[in-house]
């Protein structure tokens, strides 16, 4: 039986496919799909069934592959408490849904974090016995925020299905729900009796509403709306400063921001809006306060790097920011902490040339003399950093974690006065014993690499692998990862599947393309509209000269990408589809055509990503040069694996279904050949269809078997077992 399944095996006739690929053309890409649809229905059973008759014959892979993710997963590092706030003299922290509070020790020397060991905590309340029909099915808490006096609980809650929703809770003996709107997305307490939320609609968050609690019992909080932000390319999100007398109202879009202040008080009326600096564009920034002295992180239109400066005592506006301090050439600001006498940046260094260099590294800046500036580089097998918890500015500590795609985070923190770099070891969030100095205990070697593009450009390569599969150039299992959309850079963090793969003497190459964060903005821009063709030639570029060098043969290459990153991959393929033998797609977006010639609201913002700054009458030319659906032709592609789910707003079910039917097409189309011939292997296309939204399942159990299976499928295809 043929490795894949054309459309004759999946039992669909010529009708039906006929019937959904009309109206999946005449469907707006960008509504939302309707799973109710009988049609619909019965293509995603088809699709189930075909999807388990193919794993059925790989199930002791999938049980071996299960076993050893599980094991991946289980985090060595000791753990950490979420949701943690420091304010008025205690510390807030939430652990399996219960959220607790203890004293913070009197003496500042001592981190906040030996607060977590006090075996005094008290619990203030537990999330799970709080009435299911308020919270309409099973919950986790998104974002906690105590109120400054510890009488009420401002909580977002998300569900499986991708849905959120906001609650304030009065907090006693048996705390009580006393109001609660779904769509709430983020909030801050600007008084004890006003707080302010956004409320998202459409996938877009434009509205801002304060809620004004009653002193009186049994009245219920009264709400208005403060802020509607007009321009469908922004969406508003709030934000409070550390030293907690603003909260900041940021409207922000992919090349403009603009930030209004409300001054935060113990009692009566909040002070705002206060704006800040009207929208430029090219100009995004944030603003933070420490200890009533307001900073702006700025980017620099010259070149797009953001920069620290100091708001002067005349007004908000730009013209009296002083610059403070700047990143060095040839280095790349990853997150930023601003502490009571300094700032922490986190660094990511130029490449270096010899292997097995992470190049992160943090700068300590004070404030009172930016320009002697403490470096402090991290250990050489780290690849990505994760700054916090850090919710007491008045602490001495920087903590944060690092980690590599094949080793556990190991969580640190860095003395702001010495430098010096030391391991945590915590049960509830607590060091246990004495502090350990920082070894390299990183296994996994990094290679920064580069690959020229067709068009001479430069593209930053990272290449990992077990040590023993570097020792000496040889073909292996290689696995290429990629994204290249709206700035982001490819996350290097651990994950358990990376982990698997190393651990079996794959090697991983994630490819920085045009359109990703890697390069800064003049990056991110050069991948934008018809310049996703760029991205996709960059990929194309990155297979290659890892061929070339002998890490691999396409045989045995394999591709995985996720959402926006669909676009890049499934663009390559269409041009170049012999550099991969197998690919998986998370998530995947490939109805770009449709979804942006009829956007909805959430799809406005996205325009200038996919069509650049063209006219409107231009957009459909533009995109129609790269969409994954509309260049697919007969040819042999690699085998795919599109995971998908039945709630996801960002990217409609129907075109992922309709991109799957077309690819199926174009293979046999090609296989059947000129003389009618046909060909005795066929791709395999599998296409496995879940319960959630965009970013998949959130239960832990149904993560792993759905990494599981995109495991054995890789090892499937590429002829492995």
């Amino acid at each position: 039986m043929p490795m894949g399944f054309p459309l004759r095996t999946l039992g669909l006739s010529k009708l039906l496919v006929l019937a959904l690929t009309r109206r999946l053309t005449c469907t707006p890409g960008g509504l939302r799909q309707n799973v109710n649809n009988e049609l619909l229905k019965d293509i995603i059973a088809q699709e189930s069934v075909s999807c388990q008759e193919y794993f059925a014959r790989s199930a002791p892979l999938l049980d071996h592959l299960r076993k050893r993710l599980r094991a991946c997963n289980q985090v060595q590092t000791d753990r950490m408490p979420e949701h943690i706030e420091v304010s008025e003299g205690y510390v807030y922290y939430e652990m399996d849904n219960r959220y607790f509070r203890c004293t913070l020790p009197p003496d500042r020397l001592v981190p906040w974090y030996k607060a977590l060991d006090s075996p005094q905590a008290e619990l203030l309340v537990d999330f799970q016995d709080l009435p299911v029909a308020r919270l309409n099915g099973p919950f986790f808490p998104v974002r906690i925020r105590p109120s400054s006096s510890g009488q009420h609980l401002a909580l977002v809650t998300g569900s499986f299905e991708g849905m959120t929703k906001g609650l304030l809770l009065r907090l006693g003996s048996q705390p009580q729900i006393i109001w609660s709107l779904n769509n709430v997305q983020s909030f801050e307490w600007v008084t004890e009796e006003v707080l302010l939320f956004t409320l998202s609609e459409k996938l877009s968050t434009r509205q801002t509403f304060r809620l004004v609690l009653s002193e009186m019992p049994g009245v219920d909080p009264f709400m208005e709306n403060v802020y509607m932000e007009h321009d469908h390319r922004f969406h508003v999100e709030l934000a409070r400063t550390r030293d907690r007398r603003y909260v900041t109202l940021n409207s922000i879009s992919r090349d403009a921001a603009e930030v209004h202040l409300f001054e935060c008080r113990s009692k009566g009326a909040a002070v705002g809006p206060l704006l800040m600096e009207p929208r430029t564009h090219g100009l995004l920034y944030h603003v933070e306060s420490i200890e009533g002295r307001l900073f702006v992180l700025a980017t620099d239109a010259s070149d797009g790097g953001y920069r620290m400066q100091r708001v002067g005592p005349g007004s908000l506006g730009r013209h009296d920011w002083l610059e403070l301090w700047r990143p060095r050439d040839n280095s790349r600001l990853l997150d930023m902490d601003f502490f009571q006498d300094a700032s922490v940046a986190c660094l990511a260094a130029a490449p270096k040339e010899l292997p097995g260099k992470g190049g992160l590294l943090l700068e300590i800046i004070s404030y009172d003399d930016p320009a002697q500036v403490h470096i402090v580089e991290l250990p050489q097998w780290a690849c990505h950093i994760r700054a916090g918890p850090n919710p007491d500015p008045l602490t001495s500590f920087f903590t944060f974690e690092l980690s590599s795609p094949g080793c556990h985070p190991t969580r640190l923190r860095c003395d702001l006065t010495s430098g010096r770099l030391q391991t945590m070891h915590c049960s509830t969030g607590a060091r246990k014993g004495r502090h350990q100095e920082v070894k390299r205990s990183g296994w996994c070697t990094v290679h920064q690499l580069k690959a020229q593009s067709v068009d001479g450009a430069n593209v930053p390569l990272t290449l990992i692998a077990e040590p023993r599969a570097m020792e000496l150039p040889s073909e292996r299992p290689l696995l290429a990862i990629v994204y290249g959309a709206y700035g982001i850079p490819l996350s290097l963090a651990y994950k358990p599947e990376w982990a698997v793969l190393l651990h079996s003497g794959w090697r991983l190459a994630f490819c920085h393309v045009r359109g990703g964060g890697e390069g800064g903005r003049a990056w991110a821009l050069a991948g934008r509209g018809a310049g996703r063709v760029k991205a996709a030639e960059d990929l194309a570029a990155c297979l290659q000269m890892l061929h070339s060098a002998g890490l691999s043969r396409p045989s045995w290459t394999s591709l995985i990408t996720a959402s926006a990153g669909a676009v890049t991959a499934a663009s390559m393929v269409n041009k170049v589809p012999n550099l991969v033998a197998a690919m998986v797609f998370r998530a995947p977006f490939l109805n770009v055509l449709e979804s942006m010639l009829h956007p909805t609201t959430g799809g406005v913002q996205d325009r200038d990503e996919w069509s650049g700054a063209c006219n409107d009458q231009d957009i459909g030319e533009v995109i129609s040069i790269y969409c994954p659906l509309h260049n697919l032709q007969p040819q042999h592609y690699p085998s795919t694996y599109i995971a998908c789910n039945r709630d996801d707003e960002h990217v409609p079910l129907e075109g992922t279904l309709h991109y799957a039917m077309k690819l199926r097409d174009a293979n046999s189309e090609h296989a059947r050949g000129a003389d009618g011939a046909g060909q005795s292997h066929f791709s395999s296309v599998i296409v496995d269809v879940q319960s959630g939204g965009h970013c998949g399942p959130v239960d832990g159990e149904q993560y792993l078997e759905q990494l599981s299976k995109q495991l054995a499928f890789l090892w499937r295809e590429l002829g492995l077992i």
